[in-house]
């Protein structure tokens, strides 16, 4: 292989750091003193070992740590740079004695990455052999082929990709987009705003608005963030519109705060981490807290249960005593856009849109891949942040990590209740609308588009199932002239938008 010598001294160079740390409290203090001595020892910069620890700690729990680590270095769509492989081999080098695997591979269960924790410990086994009596209690589930061929390939794989990578070419992967945006002379500026419209059928039977939407954009325009939400129709969440209203108030409360937290230069798999290990159960813990604060102040009434007991029975009154926080129900959408970064975040139905500069438009997560399940994606599930799908969008170096598609960041974002697409006859239709919205924002100006939404919108409820539709969108502005598109305005009409 080519550098072998030069690998097999950089894994060398990772035990002699591991064993100098061995001896310390388990930590993210130690751990970034196993970096320190590596880094010094001779690894290249290019490893960026030690700044990448930095990112990682923030998660305090050892175990949860390994597994995060494993499950990037396991998971084939996760970029190699920067390579995770080095520092979750320190890890385990020098505490592999107070690392219980068997909580690892717990906590692995519990954020969903099983099978990707699984290889990423077999991959950093087969560069570290003496990892593998600590791997031993670890029920592999892939096939045999898969540890003997395809474990052994990726491991070199790996280690080749770090070692070929120039520095030239690493230099421009770490440039920051704020440092392209000064380059090129762009005014970079986040618009957001939004509406939500009762639906017709609403209307008629005197349910009430169930979405909610709540929205901030910094003063600077550097950082706009975004949540809408959708609570459940069932007769079992009869307090859902109480239930959507606590879920954007506090996730534009969480996202604000966790907005702070996005630097320049910093690694998208840290990012995501962050945001599928700290985010998501900040954001479900504290809409169970906000319920029980709201449950507390506001019983539930005994016409309340009259009604619940007439459309579900004893059955369903029964589920709800033991599980009050059913009838706030809700789903939840959220964006965050920095001037480096898009995080989008959804659970259960609805839809974010990234519609780039030509007006392709695209899912944040692709259809196929939400959550067709047995049971529905809500917040008052108990395993609710597990269920949190995460995208994250970079433009520092016309990258997506994540997920396929344009490198830049979006021109126009939008995050829309299910009620939305039901008005449109084909998927084709939905995409086509974020063409549409980006021309109404270019050729008329954002506060145009806010305008017309209210009478879009209630267009759109009458021409669909007539559920509520609540719309939520931020759009990037730079000084630079634009072309204009050619098309109808009819951005929320159900059919094709050309009719």
């Amino acid at each position: 292989m080519r550098n072998g010598t030069e690998i097999t001294n950089y894994v060398s160079l990772i035990r002699i750091g591991a064993r100098a740390v061995a001896g310390l409290p388990l930590g993210g203090g130690a751990l970034m003193e196993a970096c320190g001595l590596v880094e010094r020892a001779g690894m290249p910069s290019r490893y960026r070992l030690l700044a990448t620890a930095r990112e990682y700690t923030f998660l305090q729990n050892s175990e949860q740590l390994a597994a995060t680590l494993a499950g990037r270095v396991g998971n084939p769509r996760v970029s190699p740079e920067p390579p995770l492989w080095p520092l979750l081999a320190l890890l385990l080098l020098g505490w592999r004695d107070r690392l219980s695997v068997e909580r690892v591979m717990e906590r692995a269960v519990s954020l969903g990455i099983e099978t990707e924790v699984e290889r990423g410990l077999a991959i950093v086994a087969y560069l570290f052999p003496e990892l593998h009596e600590w791997t031993a209690d670890v029920p592999f589930r892939m096939p045999l082929w898969e540890r003997t061929l395809a474990v052994p390939l990726a491991a070199r794989k790996l280690a080749a990709l770090t070692n070929t990578e120039s520095p030239a070419s690493e230099a421009s992967a770490l440039a920051s987009s704020s440092e392209f945006l000064e380059g090129t002379g762009r005014q970079f500026r986040w618009r957001v705003g939004g509406v939500s419209r009762r639906g017709i059928s609403h209307v008629r039977s005197g349910l009430p608005n169930q979405d909610a939407i709540e929205y901030w954009a910094s003063p600077d325009g550097d950082t706009a963030v975004m949540a809408v939400a959708d609570g459940h129709g069932s007769a079992l969440c009869f307090r859902s519109e109480a239930g959507s209203r606590l879920a954007v108030k506090r996730a534009v409360e969480l996202f604000r705060k966790f907005a702070t937290t996005i630097r320049s230069g910093q690694s998208v798999s840290a990012i995501a981490d962050r945001a599928r290990v700290v985010l998501a159960e900040e954001l479900t813990q504290s809409w169970r807290a906000a319920v029980a604060s709201d449950l507390a102040a506001k019983p539930f009434k005994p016409d309340e249960w009259a009604s619940l007991a007439a459309l579900e029975g004893w059955k369903g009154q029964r589920v709800v005593q033991r599980h009050p926080e059913l009838a706030y129900g809700s789903t939840i959408l959220g964006v965050v856009a920095t001037t480096t970064h898009v995080l989008c975040m959804q659970l259960g139905d609805g839809d974010i849109l990234l519609v780039d500069s030509e007006g392709e438009t695209r899912r944040a997560v692709p259809k196929d891949k939400q959550v067709v399940s047995k049971q529905t994606a809500s917040l008052w599930r108990r395993d609710a942040a597990a269920d949190l799908r995460i995208h994250i969008h970079e433009g520092a170096d016309l990258r997506i990590h994540i997920h396929e598609g344009s490198g830049d960041l979006p021109a126009l974002i939008f995050a829309a209740t299910d009620g939305y697409a039901e008005s449109y006859k084909s998927d084709r239709d939905l995409m086509e609308s974020g063409r549409n919205y980006l021309a109404v924002v270019r050729n008329q100006g954002f506060d145009k588009v806010e305008h017309r939404l209210v009478s879009l919108l209630d267009q759109a409820s009458w021409s669909g199932t007539g559920d509520d539709i609540t719309i939520g969108l931020i759009s990037r502005f730079d000084s630079e002239n634009v072309t204009d598109f050619d098309t109808d305005y009819s951005v929320a009409r159900g059919g094709s938008s050309s009719q």
